[in-house]
């Protein structure tokens, strides 16, 4: 019987992989930096295939949070991101005292410059079913940007950050190590 050990790697946050064979991991990204370079909080937006909103009952309550992020890599990798790799964690409340994470519900196609529409991809099932990868123009860029968005967001956020998580293989069944 195999033993099921976790290993962790995230730019800066914990994550568990299980680990029950000697194959590959898929979605493994060499990302030299990642940054949010914009934020911004809205009621509504149009997807895809559909408009994602916040209920009208929840109007006073949450928003949606869209992100852009920068990221570097090495001219001529591919990079895949799935939103289920994607968590957003947040302080709000009084004095930024109240601790929150939310899960990533909505990724754009990656670009190569900053300022251009970017159409968001999600999922009417649940978060973290969307996957995006570069294409051909944004596989030879060292730098690439995409827009992340998270749902129910309360509207008195302190500070922000954010979590991509990144699997990596198990090297040993002694546990693991960040």
């Amino acid at each position: 019987m195999k033993r099921i050990t976790f290993l962790t790697l995230i730019l800066g946050c914990i994550t568990f992989t299980n680990v029950f064979s000697q194959t590959d991991i898929p979605l493994i990204n060499n990302i030299k930096s990642l940054k949010i370079v914009d934020c911004i909080y809205v009621k509504e937006y149009q997807g895809e295939t559909y408009r994602v909103f916040v209920q009208e009952d929840e109007v006073d309550k949450y928003r949606i949070a869209i992100l852009t992020l920068a990221i570097e890599k090495e001219a001529g990798q591919k990079l895949k991101i799935a939103s289920a790799d994607i968590t957003l964690h947040y302080l709000h409340g009084p004095s930024g005292s109240m601790e929150e994470v939310a899960p990533c519900d909505g990724v754009s196609l990656f670009s190569t410059t900053l300022d251009v529409d970017r159409t968001l991809s999600t999922s009417k099932c649940a978060p973290g079913w969307r996957k995006m990868q570069t294409g051909t123009r944004t596989t030879a860029s060292s730098t690439v940007y995409v827009d992340v968005a998270f749902r129910k967001i309360e509207p008195d956020i302190s500070k922000i950050w954010l979590c991509l998580a990144n699997p990596i293989a198990n090297s040993s069944t002694t546990g693991w190590t960040p």
